[in-house]
Formats: structure tokens, sequence, C-alpha cells
């Protein structure tokens, strides 16, 4: 079984090769169980429910700001504990976005038996700046504004980069940079190929 991290900034395409690569698992004789973990998801899910901590989340995103850690950690681990069997493939969108979450991240796959390089690829979507922000305008979110995504472009080159520098120099991870500007099934083609 497979163990798979989408790393990227906003709108560098994490989501649509995630459900790409889901579906290829789907097409295989037999079928690969796979479950997809995406933050974001689990965070709007999670400001929707009432609570003070969930409308100080709501503001903080809204401005396109950063949760601190405790939030996603706390999502994906129920996530993960409520959902995962152990024979699945595990396919991660955008679940450490803060050093705090790729460590615990780390903790939760060595609880699961799903380390080493052979196991866990990590795969960098990277994409233009300008292109980030013609992708994500049009999507109409509250957050979706010129500030909002320059805000969230800046966090993720401020927090995110010794994340990556994490996955990059861990012998539990294979850490590997795609090109984003090209079309999308190129690089789901590159995907698979690498995962083969």
């Amino acid at each position: 079984m497979k163990t798979i991290i989408f790393m990227g900034r906003s709108g560098s395409g994490k989501g649509t090769q995630a459900q790409l690569l889901i579906d290829f698992f789907n097409s295989q004789t037999p079928p690969v169980p796979t479950l997809y973990v995406e933050t974001g998801g689990l965070l709007r899910e999670f400001i929707k429910t009432p609570g003070w901590t969930q409308r100080r989340a709501k503001e903080i995103m809204n401005q396109g700001g950063y949760l601190p850690g405790f939030l996603p950690i706390r999502n994906w681990s129920e996530f993960l504990i409520k959902h995962f069997q152990g024979g699945e493939n595990l396919i991660l969108d955008g679940c450490s976005r803060t050093l705090v979450e790729a460590e615990a991240l780390n903790g939760a796959l060595e609880f699961y038996g799903r380390t080493g390089p052979a196991k866990v690829s990590v795969f960098l979507l990277e994409v233009a700046e300008d292109e980030i922000v013609q992708r994500l305008l049009p999507r109409g979110r509250v957050d979706d504004t010129h500030e909002g995504i320059r805000n969230r472009l800046q966090e993720f080159d401020f927090k995110v980069k010794p994340v990556l520098d994490f996955y990059a120099h861990h012998p539990n991870y294979n850490f590997i940079k795609i090109n984003g500007n090209r079309s999308i099934e190129e690089i789901a083609v590159d995907i698979r190929s690498l995962l083969s």
C-alpha cells in the first residue's frame, strides 16, 4: 500500500491530482481501496459547527491566514482514527503546512507502519505565483480575493519552507518536485509513472 502526500500552494492542483490518482487506483483490477484526507475540506467542515474555536478559526481562514498546527492535526487525526482501516492507499492533501504538523504526521505514519521512501512519496506541485492568482480568483471563496490569495502565498513561502526541507531530508520520504505549470494530464501521467 502506498502513502502519497501532496504539497503546494493553494491553487497548485493538489486536489485535482489527488482525485485523478484515486480514479486511477479505482480503475485497477481489482480496485485499490484509497482513503483521501483533505485538510482544507476538513477545516471548512469544522468551522461550520458551533463554538468559539470554530468562529475564531473561521475569522483567520477568511483573512487568508494559516491556523495553528493543533487544529489541522486534531481534524486529520480524528478522520484517520474514524476511517483508516490499514489496508488502503492513503492520499494526504495539504496535511503538513507547519513543521509541528509534519512531525505529528510523521508520528502518525510511523504508528500506522507507513514509513520509508518506498512507502511514502511527497509530491510538491510547483506553480508560478501569477498562475496561482489566476486559478484562485474565479473560485469565489470568501478568502479568494487578491489580498487573501497574496496573504496565503506569503504564509506558504514563510511557514511551509521548513516543512519542505523536513520532507526533502527525512529518510522516511521520497520527496519529488513536479512542474505544475503543465496540463493536468501531463502532471497526472508523471505522478503515476513515479509511483510505479
